[in-house]
């Protein structure tokens, strides 16, 4: 697996007596106030994309434009981290709003330094960066930490009337702790981003406009991916999930309409589906298919024998239901695990069918008229690899 290198935060201070950044002792009084400089640097394909985007596609696109590091203090039982208080862009003497990132732009990496106003007395430190998408208020609640609030309790969490999830970033300083005092004035951690969401993409091709139910050839009218239970939030301190599946409370992440469709010139499948990217360029597919993705919170399942399911249904009745497997276990049983990708079909590029590159993987999507599997494949920058099928 590999990791995704989101981002690096570094994060480096010199005390207010001396600019010396060779580190040694200051001569700063205990307890005095830090300047801290910090630079920072998003090293991730970030092309411009809109907020709440679809996914279409494998590849390992982002729109951070929300960024805060939130800081959290050891108390006095030492053994404790609680919130001390928020950075952000316009904390800085130079002004940048979020830290100088821009929102899309060219793919490749940017970099900036950044002098805080803020500064931070002696104690010992950990730092979280979150990276949102602008106006993630309408998908997730508000991160309102208090002074009680400590770092293992720090959670995103998804607005309960939400199903589906906004990307979203986070990264914390190592396990040892920033230590600011007289004697360490001058010191750099870096932070690395990472996704605290999980992905799934759902590509079909030859949908089939009718199916025999009950003994009569009913239309198909929705194809669903159904989770069985909705995540509700994750731990930002180590993007593990906080939900634990129970029951059987099947919820739809992905619904594909095919109300608005039309059958084929033989009248067995709904003909190809024209989906926009959001910026007015439409998603490559090959004929007669149709695509969508969301992002979805964390999820650890519990007694459940099924994690997903794919339904057709003619907007009552479910007339067919396909069992998600997961091909490397054989077991329809899986964790959604954060910064992993679910790919019901392989996509690797949302604008080529072909798949790019020296040597190009073509699109593989899902024909539910004849195959039943499911490739869930996982781009480099993506972290995990599965392989799932629909199973009997």
């Amino acid at each position: 697996m590999a990791a995704l290198a989101c981002g690096l935060l570094t994060f480096s201070a010199c005390s207010s007596d001396d600019d010396n950044l060779g580190g040694g002792q200051t001569g700063t009084a205990t307890g005095e106030l830090r300047d801290v400089t910090l630079n920072v640097g998003f090293s991730v394909a970030s092309g411009a994309q809109t907020r709440g985007r679809d996914l279409y596609s494998e590849e390992a696109l982002q729109e951070v434009n929300d960024m805060k590091i939130y800081v959290f203090k050891k108390d006095a039982d030492g053994s404790t981290y609680k919130y001390a208080q928020t950075l952000t862009g316009t904390d800085t003497e130079e002004n940048q709003n979020n830290f100088g990132f821009e929102t899309g732009g060219e793919t490749g990496t940017e970099k900036h330094a950044a002098t805080l106003k803020t500064k931070l007395t002696d104690g010992s430190y950990r730092l979280l960066a979150v990276g949102l998408e602008e106006g993630y208020a309408d998908v997730f609640e508000t991160l309102a930490p208090t002074s009680e609030t400590t770092l293992d309790e720090f959670q995103l969490q998804l607005k309960s009337e939400v199903n589906a999830a906004d990307e979203a970033f986070a990264g914390i300083t190592a396990e040892s702790a920033v230590e600011v005092s007289a004697d360490n004035a001058n010191f750099t951690v870096n932070i690395e981003l990472k996704r605290v969401v999980a992905g799934v993409l759902a590509y079909f091709t030859r949908i089939p406009y009718e199916i025999s139910y009950n003994g009569t050839m009913t239309q198909v009218k929705h194809v669903k991916v159904q989770v069985v239970t909705k995540g509700t939030a994750v731990n930002l301190k180590d993007r593990s999930a906080v939900t634990t599946a129970t029951g059987e409370n099947y919820y739809d992440l992905i619904d594909l309409d095919l109300t608005t469709s039309s059958k084929d010139g033989n009248n067995n499948w709904y003909k190809t589906q024209t989906t926009d990217d959001g910026l007015g360029t439409d998603v490559a597919v090959v004929d007669n298919s149709w695509i969508s993705g969301k992002y979805t919170m964390p999820l650890l399942i519990g007694e459940q024998e099924t994690t997903m399911q794919v339904i057709l249904t003619d907007g009552t009745n479910t007339l067919k239901t396909y069992p998600v497997v997961d091909n490397t276990t054989s077991s329809k049983k899986f964790d959604l695990m954060a910064n992993h990708l679910y790919q019901l079909g392989g996509k690797p590029e949302a604008g080529d069918t072909g798949g790019g590159g020296e040597d190009p993987d073509p699109d593989k999507p899902v024909d539910l008229t004849t195959s039943q599997t499911i490739n869930i494949i996982v781009n480099a920058e993506w972290e995990g690899k599965h392989d799932l099928i629909l199973g009997e």
